[in-house]
């Protein structure tokens, strides 16, 4: 996704507080979602950028290089 660009809003409807999914509050209408986002997941923090996703647009994990 281009930087500034919009997001696509997600399908779907916002569960009731009473309902909420298990894990990711938007994995049943994430179109990324994978069976880990059944596990909560932790809040990460870029800059000044909180947030809390398995799988964040624009966003790459520093790789280890090192051979095991």
């Amino acid at each position: 996704i281009p930087h500034k660009a919009k997001l696509e809003s997600l399908p779907g409807t916002i569960p009731p507080l009473q309902h909420l999914p298990i894990g990711c509050r938007l994995g049943p209408r994430c179109p990324y979602a994978q069976r880990k986002c059944v596990q909560v997941p932790e809040r990460q923090k870029v800059k000044d950028h909180k947030f809390s996703c398995h799988f964040p647009l624009n966003f790459e994990e520093k790789k280890n290089d090192c051979a095991s």
